[in-house]
């Protein structure tokens, strides 16, 4: 049974002492008696008209007698008739209505509703007067009830219990049960940081301390009474704000219990609930809340309500939420990025490889062909700079977006040199590459012609890919859309085309038209995504028309935009300057009498580009840190400074910082190892007037002198094809006939043949090989095909490394039949590798006299354990073997800066580390052993961090390199190898 609540128990007491009341005045008769009081007054009424009626009588006056009754009868409404019968005559005369009077009533007593009255004349009764009133206590039961004292007191009492019921439940709410708080224990609630409230059962506010009013904006004893759950609250562990919280409308906020009348109802503790509630100034707070119930026996009366605002903390979780999101979008952008420029940097290098395979081959006999090929190489060679730039470009990374420059450019050079440089892909597959120029253009637009060339590459090397019969074309034109020019490259093929579905597809990442194409064809998918993303960087887009087995057209559009008057140009002027563009890369520059001043702590880099310089008839003096550049540029007139950046005593920055407060205005160049883009800004600010990263740019730097100092370019006869030229033709030519025909009794001579630097590889490998294919016989005969496909696979790549491509077909086939498992297959390619093996030929004793000799810069020796060796040789070399001196006098210095690396690493010395490992990143490059660059980059680094461990494992690598060091010896000096 429910339990009736205080204020039922203080109304029905109340009621009873008013019934109490009632009672005891009634038996006191304190309380009116109504009927008597009626009753006294009609028998008043009674004498007086009796009284009169006796006067009219006396006075014989009997019709005064009946209009007396009737006026009397008139003026009261509870006399309803009265009756005069004489004591001589029994006929009545009534007056009134006569239908109220009982005929039979008896006129002998009077009764409450009938009074009886004698008449007298003188002191005779002359007759009686009777008088009829309506009942007093009422003819039904009602009026019996309202006439009666326990009426009256039922009455009081129920009027009374209602009246007092609601008269304390307004009371109640209007009392202060803080005030039942002691004050100190109120105040001490009001220092709370946490705002508090108690509720009582029906969620009314009796109490809130100072921090909730603060929130709300309202008094204590405007909170008072209130319900807790007409605040604005919202049940949410999102801002209401958000969009997310925004999707939980009002019907769903409804379905949730307010956490304080959960405990209400389950008489438990709830902890931790999320909750929002709206300050009174338009804020939004969330708060951890926690009730505790206020138990009467085992039911809740009220609740005890902690909220704890955790706005802030929540804030800071968002922001971190967010740092967390942007980080990983940042790794995930890096991560693309790098997928990307891999995928990049495999089209130049394709180039550079295939280029120098030709030239070791000996293909291409004419100077104009091995000039061409050269060239394609280090066209290739400086697009592949390019995209490492892209790469170092840390915060471009970050972004996740690459940076589009506005710059001059001339498209039509720009697809030339793309042209050219895929041209060797296509004519490997027997198809034609060509470009077209079916209108006039301008000689300069306005745009990247980075990414331009990166957009054409992807293109045209996709379509060359793509294509088996025909032939690319490359067509430049221009049109207007929406009233602004466009320069538009169509990229056409004859290839496999592409149905719709492909189409959809063909510009998603790591996507292709379809699987089988993958297989086919091979590749990442990336190009056309990459190129689409930056022609819409560019203002344009990618456009693609298809036809299945009919070909593709790919429309990469851009802005066209010029700047000033620019020239246009017909067809046949656009393809004079890409010839006059082929002619300026090598051009030939003279020099009027100048003297130009290198600063280099490396002795190579002095060397070097004095080396340069004096090719060029500039007088060069050197210094070999920045206080002696800055003494000498001071006490002699120099035309222009080269100056290295980090350096010993003086760095770069200091030295040209010095340089211009003594009034020095010539041009100074800076020559650092840092590509980093961005940092060319940071070079010009310190004082420098140029900047040029190493590996020194020859044709570059010569081209910068030249605008510097005036130099003119001039012609010269090009000079003959090293004689290795020759030689590696014939090499080639020799090999081709040893190998053609088929394998009857023919001999096998190694393509490396002629060489006496490598003739003692070729050698050491035939005896390998034929040790190798003893343990490849027993590991077949003992069932091991796992043995028997190591040692395949390492004949697959050993064979064709040392010249013996004949090996490599069947060894493949062989490691193929030992993973399967298949005996009677690898017994098969054993046989023909044996057949190949009895018949290798090194090409030395009588056939040296083949005169078979082939250049390269890197081959597979065989050291002590039977391991793959890689040479090592400079690439500086390779260019003018007049470099030979540097390279030499390199050696020994490398020598000793490895012995001061140890020493440095015993003594745990890191500055000296840095500073040798600094050194070794730009000298090595600078002589051409860029192999050093990347292992002494990193020591650098992980000595600057304090990394031993690190700086352990580079040294290692680096002197590994060291040991396998190969400088060719000339006509006059021999071969000279560095051992570490």
């Amino acid at each position: 049974m429910k339990k009736l609540s205080a204020k039922f128990h203080l109304a029905l007491g109340l009621t009873s002492i008013v019934m109490t009341l009632l009672l005891t005045a009634t038996m006191l008769n304190l309380i009116p008696d109504r009927q008597n009081a009626v009753m006294s007054g009609r028998v008043a009424l009674a004498e007086s008209i009796a009284s009169s009626s006796t006067l009219f009588i006396s006075k014989k006056d009997y019709n005064s007698i009946q209009s007396h009754l009737e006026f009397i009868i008139g003026r009261h409404d509870d006399l309803l008739a009265a009756s005069v019968t004489r004591s001589t005559d029994d006929t009545p005369l009534i007056i009134g209505d006569e239908a109220q009077i009982d005929p039979h009533f008896d006129t002998s007593a009077s009764t409450p509703s009938t009074l009886v009255m004698p008449i007298l004349q003188g002191d005779t009764e002359w007759g009686k007067m009777a008088l009829f009133f309506t009942n007093p206590n009422g003819n039904g039961w009602i009026q019996k009830l309202q006439n009666s004292r326990l009426a009256l007191i039922a009455f009081c009492s129920l009027l009374g219990f209602t009246l007092f019921y609601l008269y304390l439940g307004k009371m109640l709410k209007a009392l202060n049960p803080s005030q039942a708080v002691p004050g100190r224990v109120r105040s001490a609630l009001d220092t709370l940081a946490e705002a508090l409230i108690v509720v009582d059962g029906k969620s009314n506010v009796v109490l809130a301390n100072k921090a909730f009013q603060t929130i709300t904006g309202e008094s204590a004893e405007a909170l008072l009474g209130k319900k807790a759950d007409e605040f604005e609250w919202h049940l949410s562990e999102q801002h209401p704000q958000e969009p997310d919280a925004a999707a939980t409308d009002d019907e769903s906020q409804e379905e949730k219990v307010f956490p304080w009348v959960q405990a209400l109802n389950t008489s438990e503790t709830v902890r931790g609930a999320d909750v929002w509630l709206e300050s009174h100034n338009g804020n939004w707070h969330k708060f951890l809340v926690n009730c505790s119930p206020i138990l009467s026996g085992k039911k809740a009366s009220g609740v005890l309500v902690s909220l704890d605002d955790v706005t802030d903390l929540e804030e800071k979780e968002k922001e971190l939420r967010s740092a967390r999101d942007a980080a990983q979008d940042a790794n995930r952008a890096k991560s693309d990025f790098l997928s990307n420029m891999s995928h990049e940097i495999r089209t130049p290098m394709t180039a550079i490889l295939g280029f120098t395979e030709v030239l070791k081959r000996g293909n291409g006999a004419s100077d104009s062909d091995w000039e061409k090929h050269l060239g394609t190489i280090s066209s290739s060679g400086k697009h592949l700079l390019e995209l490492i730039n892209d790469v170092l470009d840390l915060s471009k990374v970050e972004s996740g977006a690459l940076e589009v420059e506005t710059i001059d450019c001339k498209p039509h050079v720009v697809a030339h040199d793309v042209v050219q440089v895929l041209r060797v892909r296509a004519e490997d597959k027997n198809i034609g590459l060509d470009i077209e120029i079916p209108e006039p253009l301008p000689e300069v637009i306005q745009t990247d012609a980075g990414r331009l060339r990166q957009i054409i590459t992807n293109l045209v090397g996709n379509a060359i890919k793509f294509t088996e019969e025909g032939g690319v074309k490359v067509i430049l034109r221009s049109f207007e859309e929406n009233g602004t020019e466009k320069f538009a490259i169509d990229v056409k093929d004859s290839g496999i085309g592409m149905n719709e579905q492909q189409q959809a597809a063909v510009f998603k990442p790591f996507v292709q038209a379809d699987s089988s194409i993958t297989r086919r064809f091979g590749g990442t998918g990336l190009g056309l995504a990459i190129s689409r993303k930056l022609a819409r960087a560019m203002g344009g887009d990618i456009l693609l028309s298809s036809e299945a087995d009919v070909g593709t057209t790919f429309t990469a559009v851009i802005d066209l935009v010029t700047e000033g008057d620019v020239k246009i140009l017909q067809p046949q002027e656009l393809f004079e300057q890409v010839e006059v563009a082929e002619a300026e890369a090598h051009a030939n520059w003279e020099f009027p009498e100048c003297k130009v001043l290198v600063i280099d702590d490396a002795a190579e880099n002095r060397e070097l580009l004095t080396l340069v310089l004096n090719d060029l008839g500039i007088d060069t003096e050197t210094a070999e840190n920045g206080a002696i550049g800055v003494d000498m540029a001071t006490a002699s007139d120099y035309d222009v400074i080269l100056s290295d950046i980090q350096m010993p005593v003086m760095d770069g920055y200091q030295a040209v910082a010095a340089m211009r407060e003594k009034g020095l205005s010539q041009p100074i160049i800076a020559l650092t190892a840092n590509a980093m883009k961005g940092y060319e800004e940071k070079i010009l600010k310190a004082g420098f007037s140029h900047y040029m990263t190493k590996p020194i740019d020859i044709d570059a730097l010569s081209k910068l002198l030249a605008e510097l100092i005036g130099g003119k370019k001039v012609d010269k006869p090009k000079e003959s094809a090293p004689a290795t030229t020759t030689n590696a033709t014939t090499a080639h030519a020799a090999t081709t006939a040893a190998n053609s025909g088929d394998n009857g009794g023919e001999l096998y001579y190694s393509r490396l043949a002629g060489s006496e630097k490598l003739a003692p590889v070729v050698e050491k490998f035939i005896t390998r090989v034929r040790e190798q294919y003893t343990e490849m016989e027993n590991a077949n005969n003992k069932r091991d095909f796992t043995e028997l496909a190591a040692l395949a696979h390492w004949l697959k790549g050993s064979g064709g490394t040392v010249g013996f491509d004949q090996l490599s077909q069947p060894a493949k086939q062989l490691e193929d039949n030992a993973k399967a498992g298949d005996g009677a297959g690898c017994s098969g390619d054993l046989v023909r590798i044996k057949s190949i093996i009895e018949r290798l030929r090194s090409g030395t004793g009588t056939d040296q006299s083949k005169g078979r000799e082939a250049e390269i810069t890197t081959i597979d020796a065989q050291d002590s354990n039977h391991q793959a060796v890689e040479v090592v040789e400079s690439t500086l070399l390779a260019k003018n073997p007049s470099f030979r001196p540097i390279v030499a006098k390199f050696l020994p210095r490398l020598e000793s800066q490895l012995e001061a690396m140890d020493e440095a690493v015993e003594e745990k010395n890191f500055d000296e580390l840095a500073a040798l490992a600094h050194w070794l990143k730009g000298s090595g490059g600078t002589v051409g052993f860029a192999i050093f660059t990347k292992p002494a980059a990193r020591m650098e680094a992980a000595a600057k961090e304090g990394d031993m461990e690190i700086v352990t494992s580079c040294l290692v690598e680096i002197k590994n390199y060291a040991g396998r060091i190969v400088v060719p010896g000339n006509d006059d000096s021999p071969d000279v190898r560095q051992s570490a």
